[in-house]
């Protein structure tokens, strides 16, 4: 007796799913917002900055993500820096919004005190130097 042509379409199709079970059971590669930055180098603080400091937080540590996106990591929180890096910085988004820490000005001058080009271009520094690697 010659075996029916669905046996083999079953079997055929039973191997084709396990493979791909198999594929979906994969852990993915862990969030580069987890990972440090070598070294502490991105440390940045209100001491070294006085009253130039844009942030209500003391210290933070300064950081690249992604190889375009500066962040500024306090504790487990990541807050979006450059414009890159604010796209992403909504409800569910990748980062928090860095409003949520950003200080004001004095009232005679209004809005948000400006984000020292130092510190930028440490968070880009960062970035070139893990395109890097």
């Amino acid at each position: 007796m010659k075996p029916k042509p669905i046996y083999f379409f079953l079997a055929a199709a039973a191997a084709f799913a396990a493979y791909f079970v198999n594929k979906s059971v994969e852990l993915p590669e862990p969030s580069p917002v987890a990972q440090p930055t070598p070294n502490g180098d991105g440390k940045v603080t209100q001491a070294e900055y006085g009253e130039r400091w844009p942030f209500t937080v003391p210290e933070g540590i300064i950081d690249c993500v992604s190889r375009a996106d500066v962040v500024l990591r306090v504790g487990e929180d990541v807050y979006a820096i450059n414009g890159t890096a604010r796209g992403k910085a909504k409800p569910g988004g990748e980062y928090k919004d860095l409003a949520q820490i950003w200080r004001d000005q004095t009232a005679d001058v209004g809005g948000k005190v400006g984000i020292p080009g130092e510190l930028m271009e440490k968070g880009l520094k960062i970035c070139e130097a893990k395109a890097g690697t």
